[in-house]
């Protein structure tokens, strides 16, 4: 069947098709020199069965359970960061909580002024 690379496209040929007479058919081009004539029936046949296999795919990523406290650090570290991605410099060291983020930016981290 065909496959959509983009949801833009899908939206537009959804569009498309839902304003096309019923019996009338369009010539959709498949990938390999090959062309197939669709109907109204046939593309929205096809969009649903596209759409319940994306909502019923088995979801093998696995989530983290965050707690209060990760979340609160979180939230500050990523305040910090983007603070200096911006040029606002926060003078300290240890500013940062999480050691994850220690790691990644120890340059951020420990941010010592011309007054220290």
């Amino acid at each position: 069947m065909v496959r959509v690379k983009s949801a833009r496209i899908l939206i537009a040929a959804h569009k498309f098709f839902r304003n096309l007479p019923d019996g009338e058919t369009v010539a959709v081009p498949i990938p390999g020199d090959f062309t197939e004539y669709w109907t109204k029936a046939d593309f929205m046949r096809w969009f649903h069965k596209c759409l319940s296999e994306k909502i019923n795919r088995e979801d093998q990523r696995n989530w983290q359970d965050l707690s209060r406290q990760y979340e609160s650090d979180l939230k500050h570290d990523c305040r910090i960061v983007r603070d200096y991605a911006r040029g606002i410099r926060w003078p300290g060291i240890n500013m940062l909580n999480l050691p994850e983020l220690k790691a990644r930016f120890p340059h951020i981290n420990n941010q010592r002024t011309w007054l220290e």
